[in-house]
């Protein structure tokens, strides 16, 4: 929505160069709820960039699902999925 337009993660603790799985929180439409997503960070040169996808439920994060006139015409499943990329440098942190 226009008045909550990001999706934001805050991790729980540092993060690694890696594969891992890191607690934190997700702020979705301005709910926040503890999630644990699987996140992989690779280094090149003074350049970090994360990867990760996760499945998440509107019903888990206190979201409505997306409506539509009629669940006759087009129906919104409650899982979805998020990917994410994150590209930063070294002079950012």
């Amino acid at each position: 929505s226009s008045s909550h337009p990001m999706i934001r993660v805050i991790f729980n603790k540092p993060l690694n160069l890696g594969s891992q799985t890191v607690p934190g929180t997700m702020e979705i439409l301005g709910n926040k709820k503890p999630v644990t997503l699987p996140i992989t960070i690779k280094k090149t040169g003074t350049t970090y960039q994360a990867n990760g996808k996760t499945t998440v439920t509107f019903s888990g994060l206190g979201v409505p699902k997306p409506g539509f006139i009629s669940d006759a015409i087009a129906s919104v499943d409650d899982a979805i999925t998020i990917t994410y990329q994150i590209v930063a440098n070294e002079d950012q942190f």
